[in-house]
């Protein structure tokens, strides 16, 4: 048909210029690793007082979840005794009390675990 105009190239000329390209790269690989590349940007210091930060930061939030079971304990008394008073509102006091109360444990926790990691 004669519309080829280049005939097919052999397996080995392939071959050839494959390994060629890899020796390239092989060459190019020593040569840059033989030579050491100064490291221009200093490591940063670890200020001293790193190590005490999560032991801090955990001791505050440890602290921060008692004052908040606390509240909580003096928050149901107090609901108990709104809701001897008014027995119509025991339920709602309930759901909002525990409702706080979840919602509290969960930050407080959120906040401990956040703290020492």
């Amino acid at each position: 048909d004669g519309k080829r105009a280049t005939p097919p190239a052999d397996a080995t000329d392939h071959a050839l210029a494959g390994e060629a390209i890899l020796e390239a790269a092989m060459r190019r690989r020593t040569s840059s690793s033989s030579r050491e590349t100064p490291n221009l940007v200093p490591p940063l210091a670890e200020p001293a007082v790193r190590p005490f930060v999560p032991a801090l930061l955990g001791a505050v939030s440890a602290v921060v979840i008692m004052l908040m079971a606390l509240a909580m304990h003096t928050l149901l008394d107090a609901g108990a005794r709104v809701a001897q008073r008014h027995p119509e509102l025991a339920n709602a006091l309930a759901l909002t009390f525990t409702s706080g109360m979840a919602a509290c444990i969960f930050a407080c926790v959120s906040f401990h675990v956040l703290a020492l990691s």
